[in-house]
């Protein structure tokens, strides 16, 4: 982890870096769909005061999760952002 400190030291995987995340998912030190309830969590918590979602689709990104769970890893460093939750900001 980028900060030094091990991954189970900071409780809050949003705090992580994308990096430090994906190492973790990996590592199996954390699923995808942990990963995804957080950011769910995060942005609950503060959508209201910053309003910085026009839409939030969870329900297919949950599915996502659960997909790239029951995929076999290929062992190659072929997919760096499998299983991270990923926000667009329109333009």
């Amino acid at each position: 982890m980028s900060s030094g400190k091990p991954l189970h030291a900071m409780s809050d995987p949003t705090a992580w870096s994308m990096s430090d995340a994906a190492r973790a998912l990996k590592a199996r030190q954390l699923s995808a769909d942990e990963l995804l309830q957080s950011c769910l969590q995060r942005i609950a918590q503060w959508q209201p005061q910053i309003n910085a979602f026009v839409a939030l689709e969870a329900a297919p990104e949950a599915r996502m999760t659960t997909r790239a769970a029951q995929t076999p890893d290929s062992g190659a460093n072929d997919q760096p952002l499998r299983g991270i939750p990923l926000a667009h900001k329109d333009m």
